[in-house]
């Protein structure tokens, strides 16, 4: 069955200017609109007794609203209801379900009724069973698939079924006797506490017999009789051929087996109580209440040996470090939780102020006692050479360092270059001080030594005529001025010292054309300061300096 839909757009042929073709309508335009009504009404059903072939597709019809007064209804067979508002019945009418009426659901004007009298079950097929009170704040019965069964009083869970049976919370109070495993016990069994009991008290009700835990073989792994109790035996009292296992909500908490007892779970002795090891006490551990001390005694003059791969000791809320061993590394000393002292493959590190009034470090002769370190980076080594009276002592890194020389070693005092790897001297090879870094004053007895040796020196030549002529200026150069940093120390007090500027000793070589860094009186010193820019620094070697003007006296 279809629809009519217009083929002909006579709306737009209305849109289009007079004279324009396409406004004309054609007999064929109207022919083809027609044949398409015709066609429609050919395919639609009477309203009166109408007859429909194959599947007849009906939409959903909601009924907003409906007064009928009396409406009988012989037989209705409904597939589907949908009802959006309640379904209203007086008390004692029922709704009736099963051809025999087997299931009815009414109310009495008292109670609701649910009444089952077919032949099979009833059943609530649900994902998860809740009764609860009226007011849907209480519950009294819950029930979850592939979970437990929750029986509830006050809203409070008393009893809740398990995968392996069933927890009671609260007392459990039966008025005959109790029977687990037996349909009809023949002895009660008795759980009580009197108000003059002590303890709690499982009773028998049989004296003679007792209370005996008996597994499938007849033999009692659990009996008390005639106030003896005995844990793994035998009916005649013979030990079983098992260990005995102390468990709590079935984890293990003891192993008593022939040889060996297992506690796997914390055990507490008592204040001014302890634990005792050996024939005679060897080995004592206590907590003495009067001192509030605990104590490790050994006494039997042996040693006391602690075997483990680490040892950590830390104070009562396990939150601070004290001391820390390591099998295979290191033994470490902590204060207020900070490592202080720890050992290492080559000795040990500390790290902080290490306070001593004398400091003791032996290793081979001649060798290298210890390497100074910042962070990762070697600062120096020691190197002592051992002998009679005070040793030398070289200070430094690799070839490189200070020796000090004592008196002792059959010449003068002294500090010199000398190689720390193997105690070599080390010729013409330490600065002492440099450009970015300077000494201030030097005191001195008596004046630098400067080797002048001719079997040291090579192309030995008279001044040339530039030459000479640069010294002469050189005596036209000497100023007097203040040190800038003295300025700034001590302000208009700061002296006056005498002396060239590098600058102008540099440029009285390049009027004769000559380069002053060609001559070891010039020198100019460039480096990478602490902010990474690059710096210069002019200098002057006066005892050479002095030499070349004297040379142009001549």
């Amino acid at each position: 069955m279809s629809n009519y839909t217009v083929t002909t757009d006579f709306a737009a042929k209305d849109s289009l200017p007079s004279g324009n073709t396409g406004k004309i309508i054609k007999g064929s335009d109207f022919s083809t609109e027609f044949n398409n009504l015709a066609t429609v009404s050919a395919e639609k059903a009477n309203l009166a007794s109408p007859t429909f072939t194959g599947t007849v597709v009906i939409p959903t019809a909601t009924i907003t609203t409906a007064n009928t007064a009396t409406a009988n209804i012989t037989t209705a067979n409904i597939t589907t209801a949908n009802v959006s508002g309640n379904v209203d019945m007086p008390d004692d009418a029922k709704v009736l379900l099963g051809t025999g009426d087997d299931l009815k659901l009414y109310h009495n004007g008292s109670h609701g009724f649910i009444e089952d009298s077919g032949t099979g079950g009833l059943k609530l097929l649900t994902s998860s069973l809740l009764i609860k009170n009226p007011a849907d704040d209480e519950f009294m019965i819950k029930g979850t698939p592939d979970g437990s069964v929750d029986l509830y009083y006050n809203n409070g869970k008393k009893l809740e079924t398990t995968d392996t049976g069933a927890k009671v919370s609260g007392a459990f109070v039966a008025s005959a006797k109790i029977g687990v495993g037996v349909d009809a016990p023949q002895k009660p069994l008795h759980i009580f506490n009197a108000a003059t009991d002590v303890v709690a008290r499982i009773e028998s009700g049989d004296v003679t017999a007792g209370l005996e835990l008996i597994d499938e073989t007849s033999t009692a792994q659990f009996k008390v009789s005639a106030g003896l109790l005995t844990i793994g035996t035998d009916t005649d009292g013979d030990v079983a051929d098992s260990n005995i296992s102390l468990r709590v909500d079935n984890v293990e908490k003891m192993n008593v087996a022939d040889d060996l007892i297992v506690i796997k779970e914390v055990t507490r002795i008592n204040d001014d109580k302890g634990l005792s090891f050996g024939n005679t006490n060897d080995l004592t551990i206590t907590h003495v209440t009067g001192t509030n001390v605990n104590t490790v005694q050994n006494s039997n003059n042996r040693a006391l040996l602690f075997n483990g791969v680490s040892f950590i000791f830390q104070n009562q809320n396990a939150d601070e470090k004290l001391l820390e061993l390591t099998a295979n590394g290191a033994v470490d000393l902590y204060h207020n939780n900070a490592k202080k002292l720890e050992t290492t493959a080559t000795g040990a590190t500390v790290t902080g102020v290490t306070t001593t009034d004398t400091l003791v470090v032996e290793k081979a002769a001649n060798g290298i006692l210890t390497e100074f370190k910042i962070g990762a980076i070697v600062a120096g080594a020691v190197r002592a050479t051992v002998g009679g009276g005070v040793g030398d002592i070289t200070l430094g890194s690799g070839v490189v360092g200070l020796r000090y020389l004592n008196a002792a070693s059959g010449a003068s005092a002294n500090i010199s270059p000398y190689s720390v790897n193997d105690g070599s001297a080390q010729d013409d090879s330490i600065d002492l001080g440099s450009s970015a870094a300077r000494f201030d004053d030097i005191y001195a007895t008596n004046g630098t030594i400067n080797t002048s040796d001719a079997n040291e020196k090579q192309s030995i030549e008279e001044l040339t005529e530039a030459e000479t002529r640069v010294a002469v200026a050189c005596k036209g150069l000497i100023r007097k001025f203040k040190w800038n940093s003295a300025v700034e120390k001590k302000g208009s007090e700061a002296r006056y010292h005498f002396g060239v500027i590098a600058q102008d000793l540099q440029a009285a070589f390049a009027v004769e054309g000559l380069d002053a860094g060609d001559y070891g009186l010039f020198i100019s010193s460039t480096w990478i300061d602490d902010n990474g820019v690059e710096q210069t620094r002019l200098g002057v070697r006066y005892t050479e300096l002095l030499a070349f003007i004297i040379g142009s006296l001549v």
